[in-house]
């Protein structure tokens, strides 16, 4: 709850929120070529040194609240049972991200990161952090099991790649069921085997017979 969080924490997260609307708002509206810094840093009622003590450039700006929901996935995972299977625990935890649809400003951002090329690069380093937290993570959820070195992060590969597939999938597609049904759909007809201490099963993935449609 917010009430749990300390003051300058939620003014942090209150300022990061409104520079990367005023970014997504002024490329939307002009395009990621007419998008200037100091027109953000204005839009936003912050100076041009707040701006950079928040992003480094305007795609950032454009790509940051993306990077943010992405690590609320770190912590949905940490705090699944620890007894429940690796899996379904990943796939729990990428519908947490979603109990409601998303807001038309998170579709437009969306929208705006499939039509501009010169924001991939900065999705791609946004998406690269999330991969290591995530992988980490599955490294220490999934000790117990023995699992083999590369599991964790082709674990955390898959599972980013999924919901990107979803994403897609919900975007493209008219009259889709919520985006939470998707991505437990996405999570839950593809199937890894998990290697059990000394067993000698493959950690490879396979995708199951089912269509994905």
């Amino acid at each position: 709850m917010s009430s749990t969080i300390p003051l300058r924490e939620r003014k942090k997260i209150a300022t990061r929120a409104a520079l990367a609307n005023a970014a997504l708002d002024i490329a939307d509206k002009h395009g990621l070529a007419q998008l200037r810094i100091e027109d953000i840093a204005e839009r936003a009622g912050v100076s041009l040194r707040t701006f950079r003590n928040y992003f480094p450039n305007k795609e950032a700006a454009v790509v940051g609240l993306l990077a943010h929901n992405s690590d609320l996935l770190v912590e949905a995972l940490r705090e699944r049972p620890a007894e429940e299977g690796l899996w379904h625990a990943l796939a729990q935890a990428c519908a947490r991200l979603y109990p409601t649809d998303p807001d038309r400003a998170w579709v437009r951002r969306m929208r705006l990161l499939k039509a501009e090329p010169a924001l991939a690069a900065e999705k791609y380093r946004s998406d690269a952090g999330v991969l290591d937290a995530l992988s980490a993570e599955i490294a220490a959820r999934s000790e117990r099991l023995a699992l083999p070195e590369p599991y964790p992060q082709l674990a955390a590969e898959v599972t980013l790649s999924i919901v990107r597939a979803s994403i897609d999938h919900w975007l493209d597609t008219a009259g889709a069921p919520p985006l939470r049904e998707v991505v437990l759909k996405f999570m839950t007809r593809i199937s890894l085997g998990t290697p059990s201490t000394g067993a000698a099963r493959s950690d490879a993935p396979t995708i199951s017979k089912d269509k994905l449609s």
